[in-house]
């Protein structure tokens, strides 16, 4: 796992931005040619997705595009 690499992980694809100490990797929502996807929102403004993943258990199942 390297940070800037795209990743892709339950039909989502994630651009890893930060990997910890620890072994968990965070990653950003963004699309098939790495552009960010920006947070969604409901209709009374409030943000309901950030497009931030966290993945820790599941690291083996990343697929590098």
């Amino acid at each position: 796992m390297k940070t800037g690499t795209l990743y892709k992980l339950d039909n989502e694809y994630l651009r890893c931005i930060k990997i910890y100490e620890s072994g968990f990797g965070a990653f950003q929502v963004c699309d098939k040619t790495g552009k960010i996807k920006p947070p969604k929102r409901n209709r009374n403004g409030f943000i309901t997705d950030h497009g931030t993943r966290l993945v820790f258990n599941r690291i083996n199942e990343l697929i590098e595009v």
